[in-house]
């Protein structure tokens, strides 16, 4: 069974969710930038957009799902991201920070929320 990349349309509307995810977060657009990497930010030149900007908000979405999954409550869920948060993998930092301050600190977030989803 062959698995197609997916199109620039499917790209084009996950982005549309990846950055709504990321405004109910409250990013500001510097924090969008960082986060989605410099494929948004040269997506327009771009026939295609990279692979890079495509896992990124692939993974976005991966996380607002586990986050959905693992709280009920609307504030908690919206807050999640900029709380400090002790454990690992976060150490302190809020999940927004690691995520931005890590080279896969998107995909070790997603990982982390996924495997409490699993438990």
């Amino acid at each position: 069974m062959d698995i197609q990349a997916p199109t620039q349309e499917q790209l084009e509307k996950e982005l549309g969710h990846a950055l709504q995810i990321l405004k109910d977060w409250q990013c500001t657009e510097s924090e969008i930038e960082q986060l989605l990497g410099s494929g948004y930010n040269n997506r327009r030149n771009c026939e295609r957009a990279d692979s890079d900007l495509a896992e990124r908000q692939h993974n976005l979405i991966k996380i607002d799902e586990a986050i959905r999954g693992l709280f009920s409550n609307p504030e908690n869920y919206l807050n999640f991201v900029r709380m400090e948060n002790g454990n690992p993998p976060f150490e302190g930092k809020t999940p927004l920070e690691f995520m931005m301050l890590h080279v896969d600190g998107i995909k070790t977030v997603k990982e982390h929320l996924m495997g409490i989803l699993a438990n």
